[in-house]
């Protein structure tokens, strides 16, 4: 999941950049019981570009092409992945402590 979050912290750094093409990782289980696993990481589509109704390319106007970032759904993204790794380490800090009152029971 690390690569998930590092993809869509490029993607958010590059909200500005003009005719940035953000990039979305693709997830596929794993073995039975092991989880995801990444499949891929592709470019979303292009964000579509300025027209002109004549066809003809004016040089002179020069148009912002925006990138095709979703700020809602990168940060949505983020969010789960940072509740992800919190609740993997509560469970890790959960059995250091299991294993503590163990030891103390035991000696």
């Amino acid at each position: 999941m690390e690569l998930v979050q590092e993809v869509a912290a490029h993607n958010v750094a590059n909200v500005s950049t003009e005719s940035f093409v953000p990039d979305k990782v693709h997830l596929s289980s794993a073995e039975p019981l092991a989880g995801v696993r990444v499949s891929g990481i592709l470019k979303e589509a292009p964000p579509a570009g300025p027209t002109e109704d004549s066809g003809a390319i004016n040089a002179a106007k020069q148009e912002h092409v925006p990138s095709g970032t979703n700020l809602g759904q990168e940060f949505t993204t983020m969010i789960s992945n940072e509740r992800s790794f919190e609740a993997n380490t509560k469970t890790l800090q959960t059995a250091s402590d299991m294993i503590g009152s163990l030891f103390d029971t035991v000696t």
